[in-house]
């Protein structure tokens, strides 16, 4: 096993040995970054957001430098759980990926979005996506109005889909959607 005895205990049972949930303690046993992924994804799935976070902070701590999939499990984390500020502490490791140069993925956008909808604050990505002042390209990306546009459709926030979807379209991120009888008549017309 990839985890020290404190950390077995840290990680069976959601909190440290010392009894506080947002500190990560660890045995003087170098681990690798698949190492810190297993440990993260055992955090993540119980919703262990702030000791998933002191994980990150303990990995820079000793120069590992953080993956997009050590900052997907984060991201999982505030996903899965019921902290009222999940959503917006995705939206912060959205931004720090960013800002550390990582390019985030498709899990990175749908769990960022599960996370807002979750605590029930899917105007956080609303918001986000009318922010003209919001330089992070990321945020344009197919990748990110699919994923939203999923994430609210399945979550029952069905006005927030739409919006999402009409503003992706408007952007021409998207192509809307064209009946398969008007779409061979535009490529007819096209060929002709």
């Amino acid at each position: 096993d990839v985890c020290s005895s404190d950390l077995k205990i840290a990680i069976s049972d959601g909190s440290s040995p010392f009894g506080a949930e947002d500190q990560f303690y660890y045995s003087s046993q170098m681990l690798s970054l698949e190492d810190y992924h297993t440990i993260l994804k055992r955090l993540c799935r119980r919703g262990y957001l702030n000791l998933s976070n002191s994980v990150i902070k303990h990995m820079k701590r000793i120069n590992l430098k953080p993956d997009i999939t050590a900052y997907n499990f984060v991201l999982l984390a505030c996903a899965s759980s019921d902290l009222p500020t999940a959503g917006t502490e995705a939206l912060h490791i959205l931004s720090l990926i960013h800002k550390e140069g990582i390019i985030p993925n498709v899990f990175s956008f749908i769990n960022v979005v599960r996370a807002c909808t979750r605590v029930g604050k899917p105007h956080l990505i609303c918001d986000l996506l009318k922010d003209k002042k919001n330089d992070n390209m990321y945020f344009y990306s197919w990748e990110f109005y699919n994923a939203a546009i999923t994430v609210f459709h399945q979550g029952g926030f069905y006005a927030e889909a739409d919006s999402i979807y009409q503003a992706a379209v408007n952007k021409k991120i998207i192509q809307p959607w064209v009946a398969e009888e008007d779409l061979n008549n535009q490529i007819g017309r096209a060929h002709v």
